[in-house]
């Protein structure tokens, strides 16, 4: 009981900073250092969508990596089965 309550204790400590600290960097003052940065070009965009259709994509379907690793892995640790 004691740990379970120490457990909630922390876990309510935490959720508090991260929300104060969540609505600090959302709904904050703009820090004037910030003021000069522009908008996202289209390379960076193309070079981030390419990055996030390549995680969700091995991330839903891994079987596209892992059945090209697989006979590597096998190879060099004997024993293994994947």
């Amino acid at each position: 009981p004691l740990v379970g309550g120490l457990a909630v204790a922390t876990a309510a400590i935490t959720a508090t900073y991260l929300l104060r600290m969540f609505s600090t960097a959302f709904f904050g003052e703009l820090n004037t250092r910030w003021t000069g940065l522009m908008e996202i070009t289209w390379t960076e965009r193309a070079g981030a969508t390419v990055l996030a259709a390549s995680i969700l994509t091995l991330g839903l379907w891994p079987a596209l990596w892992i059945d090209r690793i697989s006979p590597t892995i096998i190879h060099f640790i004997p024993g293994i089965t994947l």
